[in-house]
């Protein structure tokens, strides 16, 4: 006998039978065609799957559906229930001869998934858990265990009419019933950080508690998948023993060991060798060997390791390097393997239609329903109570390894797997839809007047939300925090807010603390974010601690989609009752940087934040601030009318209260030969005396221009550190003449411009058609773009004004939608 490519034969010789696998050797000239050798059979598998995979990712991606569905999901396609039903696709694609190299393929990319998950489980998280979480955690474990060790018996193989029994009597089918339980038991933290983050809850009550209740969820799943692992062996008690006596050892002395070992091997002022992270790659593999030469599985041992294994910057390190490859391909063969075991032929035949659908309703009942009377008993509302009650149904990889670690062991046969792996996708495959169509979390708006720095006034505290891209952007935004002129009377309230792209690979663990990085953090409670992360919080609290009281400090991190990431900045900034926004331009450096530095995905978000932020904005074009050695600050201000001048000025008069600031403000001026500004908007304004008159939208601008051009001149008149001129220009050409004849004088460090609505200025005419940057107006984008002054930095703002007349500038998105 052999299979349809010759690739193995099956002799019956002494009574028993031998699969005997052909020549290795043989090459497309000698012997045998080389097509049909294991290796290449598994780059043809290799590839298939992930077309699949990404295919059906990318077609349930509008659903929510984490990419666990979908790779399951294609293992079922491909598996014996669909296309595995066709001789020839299975001698093409699944010859018998491949299914011991896939297997143990994949099953080195779960051993290294699971490493990556115990990296990101560490201790410290739990001493800030809430009781609210804790309670859902313990309840979500013990009830649904008990439930799923009763739901089993639904599909337990029974006894044929006939025959003998489908399945092992006795103690096995109750081991095979705890095993589901265990299964049930579990929340799966990356897929649930996943949805939260795209149905944007992360920042919610539901959402933190949810990640708080899974973390804990995960922690006693290992446990419980130890003691499975334990009693699957006849001598349990010896391997139990060695078992509790390897972690033990491992946590207690193995890892003070690493952390010696690493402190003495590496210099703290360089980033870890290569060589460091081959040791790290090698001890997976042999907490593996020794956990499985134990009794236990070595997926336990890999998980293991990465408990012990010290965080910080090696771990960052090693997570790099092996999230890519784990994430793209190895965690998506091991879930279609999943997929291809699965046989619902068999299942039909051994398990009632009936059963298995009450099977599924039950499993996803017990964690529903024990959490959400949890809950109310936790004082949440209904609604919030029946949201976290449908997102602790999510389940991911750790279910999935219990349920084919207990196949592995015999627990179960491909009958109660099948309907098991179906289970879990059913389960996971709701969350999201539920979610998504039936919670619509009512967020209370925080309303507060001062949406803006003039609306707040010079002398008053100032909320200001600073984003951060990378490390690289933190220079010049602290220099222009300490620009911004905060006193101990009243203080400046800065919020930095790391935007972190959610991917794939992004650490999940930085979502169950990213509200965690006060200016009161330990370094252990920050040791397990990203070491960008670390650099900006620590950056910021050098800042408060020299800025003698003037500033308090609290750090956050916005996990998301760049498509969406504006809505997480924007709620923060509401939550957070700012007054100014600052964001990074996307191109820093000056007028000839390099076209690397682009990040067409970081202009995206600034142009969305600009579009639907609930405060001012300033974007920042950083070309070397706070890098002068000057002692005093020299700052330019260029002023033409409307409400983004004013709050320019607003924030520039704000600065030169600053003793080492010097302000040069300048004013322009229509002259006579100007062209007439077309007047198309009119506004209804109540007067004083009751009366009410139409007057067009610009006459009612330059009302406010004038008043508050003569506020500031009154209260400035005095003070020598502020310059003021006028300059009657006619067009755009002469505007930008002036604006370069000005900075030319004078090495400016930076210079603040109004974004402005000022297309039909007639001191822009000519200016407005060669706009590179929208997002940074005529004036800002000349500057920016030309060479008169390339070392000099811009802060173009942007006044809260009308969010609904900007909001049309974004790309398509409703302003309605911003909020959820």
């Amino acid at each position: 006998m052999s299979d349809g490519l010759n690739a193995y034969n099956i002799e019956y010789k002494g009574g028993e039978f031998r699969i005997c696998l052909k020549d290795p050797k043989a090459t497309f000239y000698h012997d045998q065609d080389a097509i049909a050798i294991s290796l290449p059979i598994l780059f043809r598998q290799i590839i298939a799957i992930t077309i699949l995979s990404s295919t059906l990712t990318l077609i349930l991606k509008p659903f929510h559906q984490p990419r666990f569905i979908g790779d399951i999901i294609g293992g079922i396609i491909l598996g014996p229930s669909f296309l595995g039903l066709f001789r020839k696709y299975n001698d093409i694609f699944l010859p018998f001869a491949s299914a011991t190299i896939l297997e143990s393929f994949t099953y080195l990319g779960g051993v290294y998934y699971v490493f990556l998950v115990g990296l990101e489980m560490n201790q410290t998280p739990i001493l800030r858990i809430s009781r609210k979480a804790m309670a859902v955690a313990a309840a979500g474990i013990v009830v649904p265990l008990a439930v799923g060790f009763g739901t089993y018996f639904l599909i337990a193989p029974s006894p044929a009419p006939n025959g003998p029994p489908m399945g092992p009597p006795g103690p096995p089918k109750a081991k095979t019933a705890f095993l589901w339980g265990v299964a049930l038991t579990g929340t799966n933290l990356p897929e649930l950080t996943r949805i939260l983050a795209d149905l944007k809850l992360l920042r919610m009550d539901v959402g933190r508690t949810a990640l708080s209740s899974a973390f804990l969820s995960e922690i006693g799943t290992w446990m419980f998948l130890a003691i499975v692992i334990t009693t699957a062996h006849d001598r349990f008690l010896a391997v139990a023993a060695s078992s509790i006596g390897f972690i033990l050892m491992s946590i207690f002395a193995i890892r003070p060991f690493l952390s010696w070992l690493i402190r003495t091997t590496s210099d703290p002022e360089e980033d870890y060798k290569e060589t460091h992270v081959h040791f790290v790659f090698c001890g997976v593999l042999l907490f593996g060997f020794i956990s499985d030469g134990l009794g236990l599985s070595s997926i336990f041992g890999a998980f293991l390791f990465g408990f012990i294994l010290p965080g910080g910057h090696l771990a960052t390190a090693v997570r790099e390097r092996l999230e890519k490859i784990t994430s793209w391909i190895l965690t998506p063969l091991y879930c279609i393997l999943l997929g291809l075991k699965c046989n619902f032929q068999l299942t039909a035949q051994g398990v009632s239609a009936a059963n298995a659908a009450l099977f599924i309703v039950l499993s996803w009942a017990s964690k529903f329903f024990t959490t959400f009377f949890v809950a109310l008993r936790c004082q949440m509302a209904p609604r919030d109570a029946s949201a976290l009650a449908v997102l602790m149904n999510t389940k991911g990889m750790l279910s999935a390894f219990v349920i084919n670690i207990g196949r592995d062991y015999k627990l179960l046969i491909v009958e109660n797997f099948t309907v098991m792996i179906l289970t879990l996708v059913v389960m996971t495959a709701t969350v999201p839809i539920i979610i998504k169509y039936a919670y619509k979390p009512q967020k209370q708006m925080t309303v507060h007047r001062y949406k803006s720095i003039q609306s707040t006034g010079i002398d008053s505290p100032l909320r200001i939300l600073v984003c951060i891209h990378s490390a690289r952007d933190i220079r010049g935004t602290i220099y222009l925090l300490q620009l911004s002129h905060g006193t101990r009377q009243y203080p400046i309230r800065v919020f930095a807010v790391h935007l972190v792209e959610l991917t794939e690979r992004t650490s999940a663990t930085m979502l169950v603390v990213q509200g965690a990085y006060r200016s009161n953090s330990t370094r252990s409670t920050r040791a397990i974010a990203e070491a960008e992360s670390e650099q900006i919080v620590e950056a910021f609290e050098e800042y408060q601690m020299e800025s003698d009281n003037t500033v308090t400090f609290e750090a956050l991190t916005a996990l998301s989609p760049y498509a969406t990431m504006h809505v997480d900045v924007c709620s923060i900034a509401e939550d957070k009752r700012a007054n100014l926004l600052i964001v990074p331009f996307h191109v820093q450096g000056g007028a000839d940087a390099n076209a690397d530095n682009i990040s067409s995905s970081a202009r995206m978000v600034n142009q969305k934040v600009m579009a639907y932020a609930p405060c001012s904005v300033g974007l920042l074009v950083n070309r070397g601030l706070g890098m002068s050695n000057q002692g005093v600050t020299c700052l330019i201000m260029f002023f033409i009318g409307g409400p983004d001048d004013r709050e320019a000025l607003s924030y520039a008069w704000r600065m030169s209260a600053l003793p080492e600031v010097h302000l040069t403000v300048v004013r322009f001026i229509a002259g006579d030969h100007a062209e007439p500004m077309v007047k198309t908007t009119f506004d209804l304004l109540n007067e004083e005396r009751g009366s009410s008159t139409l007057i067009t939208m610009q006459d009612r601008q330059e009302d406010l221009d004038e008043e508050f051009m003569g506020d500031f001149k009154y209260k400035t008149m005095n003070n020598n550190s502020i310059s003021y001129t006028e300059e009657v220009v006619n067009n755009g050409e002469e505007t930008l003449r002036c604006i370069r004849n000005n900075m030319e004088q004078h090495p400016y460090e930076m210079c603040i411009v109004g974004q402005g609505d000022q297309q039909t200025s007639p001191l822009l005419s000519g200016l407005s058609s060669l706009v590179e940057f929208e997002e940074l107006g005529p004036i800002g984008d000349a500057i920016a773009t030309s060479n008169f002054a390339p070392s000099c930095s811009i802060l173009v703002m942007q006044q809260y004004y009308n969010r609904a007349l900007r909001s049309k500038k974004a790309d398509n998105d409703k302003p309605a939608d911003l909020f959820i």
